[in-house]
C-alpha cells in the first residue's frame, strides 16, 4: 500500500462527500484517514468504478462510512472516532469486502431528483437504498444530507447493483 493509493481514495471520498476530512488539527477528523488506509488495503489496485461516502455526527463521535465498487468487488467500511482528545488509540471500525456476485437484494428508500426538470441530461437522482450480500452485514446509503454530493451517483451505483442483481439471477 502507498501514500498515492491512499490519497486516490481520500480523493473519491471527498468528491462522494465535500465534508470529508482530512484534518489532522481535529482529533476526530484526523481518525478518518485510519478508514482511508483501511480501504485502500482493500481496494489496492484496482479501479473505483462508483463510491458513496457519509459522515455523521452526534455531540460525542462522528462516524464515518464508505460504499466502493471495483469492477470484482464490494468493499464496506465503517469508522466511529471520539470527538475529544485523550487517549490515543485506534477507532472503532471495520471493513467488509465481498465478490459483487454475493448480492442478494436491494430495497429502495428513498428517491430524490436533483437539477431541473427539463434537464434531461444524465441522470441526478439521489437513491437511498439498501444492499444485502451474502457474507456481510447489509450496506445501507442514507438519505441525502447537506454534505452529500448530489450528482446522481448514488443513482448510478443502484443501478451498477441492479445490475449485478439481475445477473445473479440469471446464474
Amino acid at each position: 500500500m502507498t501514500k498515492k493509493i491512499v490519497d486516490a481514495i481520500n480523493e473519491h471520498l471527498t468528491a462522494a462527500n465535500h465534508y470529508w476530512p482530512r484534518s489532522a488539527f481535529n482529533h476526530a477528523e484526523g481518525q478518518a484517514v485510519y478508514l482511508e488506509r483501511w480501504l485502500a488495503r482493500c481496494i489496492g489496485d484496482a479501479t473505483v468504478e462508483h463510491c458513496v461516502a457519509t459522515v455523521d455526527e452526534t455531540e460525542a463521535t462522528i462516524s464515518y462510512s464508505a460504499l466502493v465498487l471495483t469492477a470484482e468487488m464490494v468493499i464496506v467500511g465503517a469508522l466511529s472516532a471520539a470527538r475529544e482528545r485523550g487517549f490515543q488509540r485506534l477507532p472503532d471500525g471495520v471493513v467488509h469486502m465481498v465478490p459483487r456476485t454475493a448480492i442478494q437484494g436491494l430495497a429502495v428508500h428513498h428517491v430524490e431528483y436533483f437539477g431541473y426538470a427539463e434537464d434531461t441530461s444524465a441522470s441526478k437522482e439521489y437513491v437511498s437504498f439498501t444492499a444485502t450480500f451474502g457474507g456481510m452485514p447489509p450496506a445501507y446509503v442514507s438519505l441525502p444530507s447537506k454534505g452529500v454530493t448530489n450528482d446522481g451517483r448514488t443513482g448510478r451505483m443502484f443501478d451498477s447493483l441492479a445490475a449485478d442483481l439481475l445477473a445473479a439471477g440469471k446464474h
